[in-house]
């Protein structure tokens, strides 16, 4: 079965093991009747489990054709469902809020298509070689820097959960976080703070002007230093998918919030469907060591779909505000 965070925010053990029992049953019952068979008995055990040495090996086990099948076909489902939902709210509706300081629906919608983003980020394979892999994450985001020229083009991405909405991006903007982020790693490996996500994502004077070489030399020299430093700090090496999170504030999606939900659901399961059985066993591993599966990645959009669909269900129903 796919790994499900169905018993976040319960109030009790009890509680928890009670709703992810709910929701396997659920999932397991929609998957076989899209199609997927399962030779394990429905019934459970529930265990204790501790890992100190980070991800629990469920998520990375590999996963069927046709079980990925069955699951993005669930998926679609409950997006069709949502859709239908929007589709007879008005705009009014829209920009409800479940209290004066809640997301509206159309916040909760942009941040929905930006999970569809970091699940096909998250799917992205890297080299093996941690060096190489993190070389190789620079100089992907570099090139996207270099291609947006001397007359950048602006984008706007739903940001982080804190951040509360959208956030401009431009090519400038980008290598002054990334050099801000870099430079933070290094100040932390000499005694300072981890670095704080999100940080220096205000706009400030001058984000809107082109790239210039300063900045990427910057960028360069501090991460030929990072990769030094990782040999014997591995923990730097976080800075690599970093460098793949900001490369991707420079795509360019529909700007429109159900427009760009239905486009990054689509990329995501044309991704999905594409994979064959060796792109299914892979395990992504980043150079710091994180590792995510299609198991993993597939099993978080199912729930953040459901959880979602409710708070927006919530959001319709409250009194207007």
């Amino acid at each position: 079965m796919l790994v499900q965070p169905a018993a976040e925010g319960s109030p009790s053990r009890d509680e928890a093991i009670a709703k992810a029992h709910l929701r396997a049953l659920q999932h397991r019952a929609a998957f076989e009747r899209l199609g997927a068979r399962f030779d394990v008995d429905p019934e459970e055990t529930v265990i204790e489990w501790e890992d100190a040495w980070g991800t629990p090996l469920a998520p990375l086990v590999p996963l069927s054709a046709p079980l990925v099948r069955a699951a993005v076909a669930h998926l679609v489902e409950l997006e069709r469902d949502l859709d239908a939902a929007l589709g007879a709210l008005s705009d009014t509706d829209w920009d409800r809020r479940d209290g004066p300081d809640g997301w509206s629906v159309r916040m909760v919608v942009d941040h929905i298509a930006q999970g569809y983003i970091l699940f096909t980020e998250r799917l992205e394979p890297w080299p093996l070689a941690a060096d190489e892999a993190q070389l190789a994450a620079v100089d992907d985001l570099l090139a996207r820097v270099a291609a947006q020229g001397q007359s950048p083009t602006a984008t706007a991405l739903f940001g982080w959960n804190l951040e509360n909405g959208r956030v401009r991006w431009t090519p400038r903007k980008v290598l002054r976080v990334v050099g801000g982020l870099q430079r933070a790693w290094l100040d932390h490996i000499a005694g300072g703070p981890r670095p704080r996500i999100a940080s220096g994502h205000e706009d400030v004077k001058g984000d809107e002007l082109a790239a210039d070489a300063a900045q990427v030399a910057v960028v360069r020299h501090q991460d030929t230093e990072l990769r030094r430093i990782g040999r014997e700090h591995p923990a730097v090496r976080e800075v690599a998918w970093w460098y793949r999170y900001y490369r991707d504030r420079l795509a360019s999606w529909p700007t429109d919030e159900l427009d760009r939900w239905r486009t990054t659901r689509s990329a995501f399961h044309d991704l999905l469907l594409s994979m064959d059985e060796t792109d299914l066993a892979l395990v992504r591993m980043a150079p710091s060591g994180a590792c995510t599966s299609v198991r993993q990645q597939l099993g978080v959009a199912l729930a953040h779909i459901q959880e979602h669909s409710a708070q927006i269900a919530q959001i319709s129903r409250a009194a207007p505000t």
